[in-house]
């Protein structure tokens, strides 16, 4: 599988929109090749003189109970979810402090803020972000850079499709329910705005999600005794549908799923 990462370096706010599209510089990557971030943060402000902003925003789900899941996958999807994400980082960082100005945005996860069953790997590696990154806010703060944590719920995108199973090499095979309207999941139109507009107004972090999971992440937070003894109760339900071999993937994290044939 290939992951990509970019990096958008902005020249003008006088631009026009149409010209903003020419004086972007688009970089790919690979996420995972650790070795081309900096050759490529250097050809970005090379170009443009200057990177305002890093949207850290590649990586892949992870859909497997603990118990079948190899070693293998739990440190491929810390490479790619957490590692890479720290590399690209470490890279446009220096470039920032001197500068005095910089934002970092890291498109994490309710998963990294939360438990969620039958994707332990995917939420170890969220986690992890949190923790990096929530630390980096502190060190960089006096030197004008700031770092912000997105968090989404479910977002309507095809990701399912690409996401690791229990072992390398063999991704679950997951379908949406033609018969049932996902309620739950946020646009990826609307998820980009929420986005942006945490940008602007500097936030930390900001959860962007549909109820019921948006409603289980105030609780684990403010109420978290609450939170557990629920949760090891009724967030059991999709672990076990995972473990079963159901595919459908339902409008919430906590419901058991439809089993097809």
């Amino acid at each position: 599988m290939e992951f990509f990462s970019w990096i958008f370096s902005i020249f003008s706010p006088e631009l026009s929109p149409i010209s903003c599209r020419d004086a972007h510089l688009v970089l790919v990557l690979d996420l995972l090749d650790t070795e081309q971030h900096g050759p490529l943060t250097a050809k970005a402000v090379e170009q443009n003189g200057h990177i305002d902003v890093l949207i850290n925003n590649a990586g892949s789900s992870q859909r497997a109970v603990v118990l079948d899941t190899d070693l293998k996958v739990d440190r491929a999807v810390l490479e790619l979810n957490t590692i890479g994400t720290v590399s690209l980082t470490k890279c446009v960082l220096p470039h920032m402090v001197e500068r005095g100005q910089g934002s970092i945005v890291v498109i994490s996860s309710v998963a990294g803020v939360i438990g969620s069953p039958g994707s332990a790997s995917y939420s170890m590696s969220k986690h992890a972000l949190h923790g990096f990154f929530n630390t980096l806010r502190m060190e960089v703060a006096e030197n004008g850079v700031t770092v912000h944590m997105v968090c989404p719920g479910p977002v309507d995108t095809p990701y399912f499709k690409r996401q690791f199973g229990p072992v390398l090499g063999k991704g679950p095979e997951v379908i949406r329910d033609p018969g049932k309207k996902d309620r739950t999941r946020v646009t990826a139109e609307r998820c980009a705005q929420l986005t942006v507009v945490a940008l602007a107004n500097r936030l930390d972090e900001v959860w962007i999600s549909k109820n019921p999971i948006l409603f289980f992440t105030y609780m684990f937070h403010y109420c978290p005794l609450l939170a557990n003894w629920l949760g090891k109760r009724i967030g059991g339900n999709r672990a076990k549908a995972i473990k079963a071999g159901e595919k459908v993937i339902d409008d919430s994290f906590f419901s058991s799923m439809k089993k097809t044939e």
